[in-house]
């Protein structure tokens, strides 16, 4: 590594050129490790992203309360229209898959999903 190659590594070894050169050849300056030949052990620090200051504040958390029926809806409705479930993305035809999956509810067919999950996030009132 010298500064007339620009610091590029010499050639260890080259079957045209030259021959092999044994380990007591390379000094100590020629051995690269990985790292050190790419980023010279440098490597960037990430540091994680500290959450925005309403995060916990009781608005925001209310409004993710509200929001939360609602998630993922456009992922569902491509997988419904790509599982064949729904023809066509209409008012007609979702209620109708809607009233279908009332009836499997209704008769045990499937198991009805209970609670959204956000207990944690707005506290049930207790009665009095």
């Amino acid at each position: 590594m010298k500064a007339s190659r620009q610091y590029f590594p010499e050639v260890v070894a080259s079957p045209i050129l030259s021959t092999l050169r044994t380990e007591e050849d390379l000094l100590p300056i020629e051995r690269l490790k990985l790292d050190d030949f790419y980023g010279e052990g440098r490597y960037p620090l990430y540091i994680e992203k500290p959450p925005p200051f309403y995060a916990k504040l009781a608005g925001h958390l209310d409004a993710e309360w509200r929001k939360w029926p609602f998630r993922n809806q456009e992922k569902v409705s491509i997988r419904l229209l790509a599982d064949g479930v729904v023809s066509r993305w209409t008012r007609t035809e979702r209620h109708q898959w809607g009233k279908r999956q009332h009836e499997l509810f209704e008769n045990g067919i499937l198991q009805i999903p209970k609670g959204i999950g956000l207990s944690h996030v707005v506290a049930k009132k207790e009665k009095e």
